[in-house]
């Protein structure tokens, strides 16, 4: 048999706007990614030192030709969008 195609999706998570910053609200800031099953492939957590700015993440060994779900732990007075 064929072995399944692999990708890479890179993940980009902005806190910019959100008080993560110096602050421990966003402590812990979990992503994680799931294939069309639901079944979680990968997650990753934000450090720290990337609360407050932009963090590009790529997520590798992802099967061609599956849809991906990302989502994120909530932050508190902050809407997440993808």
């Amino acid at each position: 048999p064929t072995p399944p195609v692999l990708g890479e999706l890179d993940v980009v998570v902005d806190t910019t706007n959100t008080d993560c910053k110096g602050s421990s609200a966003c402590h812990g800031l979990t992503v994680h990614v799931a294939n069309q099953s639901g079944t979680e492939v990968a997650s990753f957590v934000v450090p720290d030192t990337n609360l407050g700015g932009v963090l590009t993440q790529p997520i590798t060994d992802l099967q061609s030709g599956v849809t991906y779900t990302v989502t994120a732990d909530a932050i508190k007075n902050t809407s997440i969008t993808f």
